[in-house]
């Protein structure tokens, strides 16, 4: 254990500091390297203290994207063997026993908890529509946790998009899409995607933090050189809606 490493007992004053909800439905994003500082036991440690922290009763939810090796040429996902490209924790959590990792081609999610099942059953059209577990988090009360993550990385705003269908979203199929469960067993199906940087629609995703700041629904602890952020799911994705309707340029310009 190194002098200046982060500790189990620091991570877990740090969800005290936040106030992360025990029991109940717990969503994160992550970077490692935003810590700055090792953790004792590395990223094990981490995800460890988080399923200890929200018990037998909560649900720990990360997002597993396969852009990077899923796609129209590519359609073809591996349940069990298909890497997330959301950094080391997503990967430890959907190796750890009693994970679940919902079925969606580009955008699936993977689930450790009570809750597990429940939350990835369905995912079988779009990424982030009210039956995904995108919007189950929401639905249900839960939380997100921007552990040293920024804005840019908020799902919770793609569920919001679906919601208000503006004119500059759009989605594009993946037709005949394979899916392999853990079992070995597959199924074919066709899956929609986002289709706005195909299309040249850039979203400033990070300028988000700033509103939601204003509107007082950020909790705030440090952690090594990271910033920790926690919200409510539903002040997510509300304020992110009403923005979209009122305001929608303010996300689509620098």
């Amino acid at each position: 254990m190194g002098e200046n490493n982060i500790s189990y007992e620091e991570l877990k004053s740090a969800w005290r500091e936040l106030g992360i909800p025990e029991g109940g439905i717990l969503m994160v994003h992550s970077s490692m390297k935003a810590f700055g500082r090792p953790v004792d036991g590395g990223a094990d440690t981490v995800l460890d203290s988080l399923i200890d922290w929200i018990g037998e009763n909560g649900t720990l939810l990360m997002p597993t994207l396969t852009f990077s090796s899923v796609n129209e040429q590519a359609p073809v996902l591996d349940l069990a063997n298909t890497p997330s490209d959301c950094g080391i924790l997503t990967n430890l959590l959907r190796k750890r026993e009693g994970a679940i990792r919902s079925c969606h081609i580009v955008s699936s999610a993977c689930a450790w908890g009570k809750e597990a099942k429940w939350l990835t059953e369905y995912h079988l059209d779009t990424p982030c529509g009210e039956k995904t577990p995108y919007g189950k988090v929401i639905s249900s009360d839960g939380y997100v946790l921007f552990l040293g993550a920024k804005f840019s990385s908020n799902t919770l705003f793609h569920a919001a998009e679906e919601a208000e269908e503006r004119p500059y979203f759009s989605y594009a199929p993946i037709r005949d899409a394979r899916v392999i469960r853990p079992d070995g067993s597959e199924f074919t199906n066709t899956f929609r995607r986002y289709n706005c940087s195909q299309t040249g629609v850039r979203r400033y995703l990070q300028k988000m933090e700033a509103v939601l700041e204003e509107r007082g629904v950020l909790r705030r602890a440090r952690l090594g050189d990271s910033t920790l952020t926690l919200l409510r799911a539903k002040d997510d994705y509300e304020i992110s809606r009403e923005i979209l309707r009122d305001r929608v340029e303010y996300i689509l310009n620098p």
